[in-house]
């Protein structure tokens, strides 16, 4: 049912075409007025409708008038509005440097700026709707995603809105490393995240090249063999390297805050002060070291100013207290070779290679009597003695031509006062020497010496001269002592064996002991000037020990008997028998040990025991022991009896006799023997003599009968029939004893007076025996003994010849 209007009421809008007209140019101005003219053009040609049509009607002409309004006052400008802001934020996104990328909340990239497109290597029109992992390597794609989806559902923050060092992945494949912050941002319902990507591949370089350089410096500082620190401008310590604690033992924290110039000792302050106002500054000195030595520190410092604006400075630091002592000592010796080459009476020259001095040490004054610089002028060689300077000069030229040579020569050199001085010299080719750079020469002077030398000299002719005829004296002595004194005992033992009157005997008796005691000092003093002279050889031949000790012993027995004293003699079993050695000087030194034994034994015994010391294949060495139960020895003495002519006491000679030289005979003796002689004893308690001696072991098929053991084949001794012996010999009293002698023994005896006529004999007679005397008139009993033996080889024969020498000094 459509309603209508009575006449009267306002026409409703749209049916007075010039009211509506205004009222929309009152309300929209003319700025709408052909648009409302054509809306209300519309609204009087509409037919008549009914009332509620007309309302319906005249809203939505007031919708459609109002639209345009709102349109142009309100939405046309705020799109304008955004539509700018919206190119504003364009061009900064495409101005941007950094890569803004726009996601939602699925991930999908709606935007994707230029910096973004460099960064990536993708054009915007590649990546937008696909999801933001094609821009993230495959190990970080998950992490992303995770973080995303906890935000989305939580709403925990981690990763958003926080700026993070991440991994990017370009269109080519390769990596670049970003600082990535993201943030969220909320559109209706919808939430988009907006990730701003910065390349930092060039700072991660800078600071990986940093990093190293740190590190290097760092394990420079911490690994070098140097102290490294930094101090700040009032001198505390602010880092120490590890090397104050192992070269100091501080720990850094003991050092931390600290001032350095606590360390540093008093007296090396002041000199460590004013260096430091230096922009380099170096010091030499003492450190205390935690146990509280001091040490010596080499450093240099250096200031600087830090990042941040701290002045400071770097010091390093080497510990030279080795070297302090090095140099020290080389100071000390350079002083004393100073010192020894200024006061020594060694002259000590450098000569450049034509010959001129470099350089003369100072004792060259008081040797030779020149200063130095009055020689420097000239050619050393024009002060040498003509006759010695070729061979200086020649000497000096081959020495140069050969570097680190070294050279003797002795030559004269001219004194300053005109005398001529010996000179023993040693030159060195040290032209090579950085320092020494010529020859050195260390020359003494030997003149002194020199003339002491041929004083020398002479008095070693001299004392040669005087033992010559010392040994001569002895030889003729001990012949002309012997051989009449052998005569006194030999022709005292003929007349012992004739009928006697008791009386007679006893005179006779004493007159034997005399002279026996008389031939034993001879020989003491013969065999000892022998051993001074060095003559005295020992003997090499076999002989049967236990027999021969058993004969030494025999003689012995019977003064110890008259003393009522035991004598016995025990060789351990396994102590060879069968010896090479000097049988005749072993029984020397046992029968002088013995014989003292008895002298000094008033009771009880005397032992004598043989034992074995070592031994191998071809030798054995014996011990032997001489004990006696006599007076002793008291100990400060016992070092004194075995020098010549030394007894214990003075009282020893008044009581005892003896002429001191059987002990020191007798250890010489030893000494031969390649063993040594000693004593034990105690006053009042007895004396053990001990010594030890080495011989030869005779082989099994070398070795000879027992009998053989006193020099004479066992043949000699067991013949019965009678021998034809020559008796060379020149002393008539001699002849006649040992004639005696052997014609009492049936044998028949020729004599010849000299060596010629036994050699003349000989030549005519075969003898069975040949006794030569040694010193005869015309030929000596050596050189006849030597020419019957010539002889005797032609003839394929050999007589046995004893040689009966009256001098031991001869072999």
């Amino acid at each position: 049912m459509y309603t209508t209007r009575s006449r009267g009421q306002t026409p409703p809008l749209g049916h007075d075409p010039a009211a509506s007209l205004r009222l929309l140019t009152t309300v929209l101005g003319t700025v709408f007025v052909a648009e409302a003219a054509v809306m209300v053009l519309l609204w009087v040609l509409l037919p008549p409708v009914p009332e509620w049509a007309r309302t319906v009607l005249d809203a939505s002409l007031l919708t459609l008038v109002s639209a345009p309004i709102l349109w142009r006052v309100i939405i046309r400008p705020l799109r304008l509005l955004a539509a700018t802001e919206r190119g504003r934020a364009e061009a900064v996104l495409a101005a941007a440097a950094d890569g803004i990328i726009i996601t939602d909340e699925k991930g999908l990239i709606e935007s994707f700026n230029p910096a973004a497109e460099r960064l990536f290597g993708y054009p915007a029109h590649e990546v937008l709707g696909y999801n933001v992992n094609l821009l993230i390597p495959s190990p970080h794609k998950e992490a992303h995603d995770g973080y995303i989806a906890k935000y989305l559902h939580s709403g925990e923050r981690r990763g958003v809105c926080l700026r993070r060092e991440v991994i990017g992945q370009r269109q080519d494949g390769t990596l670049v490393a970003l600082e990535l912050s993201v943030s969220d941002s909320r559109s209706g319902d919808r939430c988009l995240f907006t990730a701003i990507a910065r390349d930092i591949a060039e700072r991660k370089h800078t600071e990986e090249v940093l990093r190293e350089s740190e590190e290097r410096y760092r394990m420079l500082a911490e690994n070098n063999y140097d102290l490294v620190c930094q101090i700040d401008v009032a001198g505390r310590y602010l880092w120490v390297n590890n090397n104050y604690t192992t070269m100091l033992g501080y720990q850094p924290d003991e050092l931390l805050g600290r001032n350095a110039l606590e360390f540093i000792n008093p007296d090396d302050l002041p000199a460590v002060l004013a260096e430091a106002q230096k922009p380099v500054a170096r010091w030499e000195y003492r450190f205390r070291h935690r146990d509280g030595s001091w040490h010596w520190m080499e450093s240099v410092g250096k200031p600087y100013r830090s990042a941040v604006g701290q002045d400071a400075a770097v010091i390093i630091s080497r510990d030279v207290s080795e070297r302090k002592r090095t140099e020290d000592v080389l100071r000390s010796s350079e002083e004393h070779f100073r010192s020894l080459v200024e006061n020594t009476r060694d002259l000590i020259v450098i000569l450049n290679r034509d010959g001129t001095p470099r350089y003369h040490s100072p004792s060259i004054e008081r040797v030779l009597g020149y200063k130095p610089d009055e020689l420097n002028a000239q050619n050393t060689f024009e002060w040498v003695h003509p006759d010695d300077r070729a061979k200086v000069v020649d000497l000096f030229a081959r020495g140069i031509q050969t570097p680190g040579t070294t050279a003797s020569v002795e030559y004269r050199f001219r004194h300053k006062d005109g005398s001529w001085r010996v000179l023993e010299a040693i030159g060195t080719n040290l032209i090579d020497h950085p320092v020494v750079a010529g020859v050195v020469f260390n020359s003494r002077d030997i003149t002194e010496r020199r003339q002491m030398e041929a004083e020398l000299e002479q008095a070693k002719e001299a004392a040669e001269a005087a033992t010559r005829a010392k040994s001569e004296f002895l030889a003729n002595m001990s012949h002309e002592i012997r051989t009449p004194l052998n005569g006194v005992i030999g022709m005292t033992e003929l007349a012992l064996d004739t009928p006697l009157s008791p009386e007679q005997r006893e005179y006779l008796e004493m007159a034997k002991s005399s002279a026996d005691t008389l031939m034993t000092v001879i020989n003491d003093i013969l065999d000892f000037s022998k051993i001074e002279a060095g003559k005295l050889d020992l003997e090499q031949v076999g002989f049967g020990l236990r027999a021969y000790l058993g004969r030494t012993l025999k003689m012995l027995a019977v003064r110890a008997q008259q003393k009522g004293l035991g004598l016995g003699c025990q060789v351990a079993l396994g102590v060879p028998d069968d010896l090479v050695g000097d049988p005749g000087r072993l029984g020397q030194i046992v029968f002088n040990l013995v014989g003292n034994a008895i002298k000094f034994t008033e009771r009880g015994e005397i032992a004598v025991r043989v034992e074995e010391e070592g031994r191998t294949d071809t030798a054995v060495c014996l011990h032997f022991t001489v004990s006696d139960t006599g007076v002793g020895i008291p100990a400060d003495k016992q070092g004194v009896i075995f020098k010549a002519f030394e007894q214990g006491d003075g009282s020893m000679a008044r009581r005892y006799g003896g002429t001191g030289l059987g002990l020191a005979i007798c250890s010489n003796l030893v000494r031969l023997m390649g063993g040594r002689l000693w004593v034990e004893s105690e006053a009042g308690r007895g004396s053990a003599f001990h010594f030890t001696a080495s011989f030869g072991v005779q082989p099994a098929a070398a070795r000879a009968p027992a009998a053989a053991v006193c020099g004479l084949p066992p043949a000699t001794r067991q013949r019965t029939r009678p021998l034809h012996v020559l008796l060379a010999e020149d002393n008539v009293v001699n002849q006649r004893l040992v004639s005696r002698l052997l014609e009492k023994r049936g044998h028949t005896v020729t004599v010849a007076g000299n060596g010629r006529e036994a050699l003349a004999l000989s030549e005519q007679i075969s003898f069975d025996l040949v006794l030569m005397d040694v010193q005869m008139p015309e030929m000596d009993g050596c050189e006849a003994t030597a020419a019957i033996r010539r002889r005797e080889q032609s003839d394929d024969r050999q007589s046995e010849i004893r040689n009966r020498a009256a001098c031991p000094l001869l072999p």
